[in-house]
């Protein structure tokens, strides 16, 4: 792999390699600052309100989505790429500073927090991989996605050892300062890298079919009308849904082993910073040779026979550990294998469907998978939800093999990088 890689890097001009590390640098930035935020919410949500309010908010994550996915579909195409992130992240920043000093003053902060935190990640990893997806050419996809995740990896697993190590010490709230120079950085790194991106020869413009500002519908419409977006939108649902009902029993089980607020937090961030090693060893090594051993079809294929194998062991033999595994497996394969092949999906789309119906299918329906999900945690018997994962794991199942026997292979639009 390193030499084929090595080779090809070659190839590439030196913005094309500038842009690569730039938009490497800006994945790592992107998930060191959740892996700080993401246990802090998680805490602070159970602390306040228990592991068996987590369905509600997810549900309330809907509504939530909407509106900012319907400002985030106005905005960009009003403000362009910079000032979007811009906005995100000044907002984001904000909302850290204030949680880190007044979570405990209101009552629904961290009600509120939760939901924000859901939201706004999502936004960030939708910019970045908008203007990645619009720029490297499928082709490549094999070689360099795997880089760009691995790297966001690498800052999840480095991150994750502050609130490992920190919250005992300082406290849960206060670890959201650390978070604020990861967002300037990523601001400078974005900056740059839509200068770079300008500088590549025949790179694919970012200018949208309308200019008029958009809203949520065209994205819905834009699905719609492609069989393409209409599958990753099922295959996105399906991973959601099932990690959320996986992630449920987890927080049942640790609330049960670990009793206070700080010792959880210590525990999501070992935990989330072991889900992170692995997240790095698949995203550099197994994504491309998975793709180049098996080939993008059984790629995604693997992934809920895998997450059903392991599902099926914790049925048989039920203990804290298989379910730890079970959980970490599907946030591992979420955030490496999956994102990849995910992502790979959407180079061939124009410019309207990867920004506007983008952001609808990996922000919005992403996010909202939870609600569908936990509409069954707050109706069924905690043992029929195995039955409910396991029933999306066979849809999704399903979905590939359709998918692929009618469309045996994905043509890039372009030659880029």
């Amino acid at each position: 792999m390193l030499s084929a890689l090595k080779e090809e890097i070659k190839k590439y001009s030196g913005y094309e390699v500038l842009f690569l590390v730039l938009a490497m640098v800006s994945s790592f930035l992107i998930t060191a600052e959740a892996s700080i935020t993401k246990p802090v919410a998680h805490s602070l949500f159970m602390e306040a309100f228990g592991v068996e309010f987590f369905p509600y908010v997810w549900i309330a994550v809907i509504p939530a989505s909407f509106f900012f996915v319907t400002l985030y579909n106005i905005f960009v195409v009003k403000i362009g790429c910079f000032r979007m992130l811009f906005l995100t992240v000044a907002t984001g920043a904000i909302i850290n500073m204030t949680t880190a000093s007044y979570v405990h003053e209101f009552q629904i902060w961290p009600f509120l927090f939760y939901i924000w935190k859901d939201i706004y990640i999502m936004l960030m990893f939708q910019q970045l991989w908008s203007v990645i997806n619009s720029t490297v050419h499928l082709a490549k996809a094999r070689y360099l996605y795997g880089l760009v995740f691995g790297f966001g990896g690498l800052g999840s697993m480095l991150a994750s050892m502050i609130p490992g190590f920190l919250a005992l010490r300082i406290g849960t709230e206060k670890l959201l300062y650390f978070s604020i120079p990861f967002f300037l950085f990523l601001l400078v790194a974005y900056f740059f890298l839509m200068r770079v991106r300008k500088r590549i020869e025949h790179v694919e413009s970012i200018v949208f079919d309308d200019k008029r500002a958009s809203d949520f519908y065209e994205g819905i419409t834009l699905i719609k009308n492609s069989s393409l977006l209409r599958f990753i939108l099922l295959i996105v649902v399906a991973m959601q849904a099932t990690s959320t009902l996986l992630d449920y029993q987890f927080n049942i089980n640790v609330a049960s082993f670990l009793t206070t607020t700080n010792e959880r937090t210590a525990y999501f961030g070992w935990f989330f910073g072991l889900v992170n090693i692995m997240n790095v060893l698949l995203q550099v090594f197994g994504t491309f040779f998975l793709i180049e051993i098996i080939g993008l079809k059984r790629c995604h294929l693997s992934i809920p026979v895998f997450l059903a194998s392991a599902l099926l062991s914790f049925l048989v033999f039920p203990s804290f550990g298989l379910i730890a595994f079970t959980y970490g497996s599907i946030k591992a394969l979420d955030y490496s294998i999956f994102g990849v092949v995910k992502e790979m999906l959407y180079i061939p789309l124009g410019i309207d469907q990867k920004f506007k119906a983008k952001a609808v299918i990996d922000v919005f329906m992403y996010r909202s998978a939870k609600a569908i999900a936990s509409l069954a945690i707050l109706v069924l018997p905690l043992l029929w939800i195995d039955y409910v994962t396991l029933s999306l794991f066979v849809i999704w199942t399903t979905a590939v093999a359709a998918r692929f026997r009618h469309v045996p292979a994905i043509e890039p639009k372009s030659s880029i990088l």
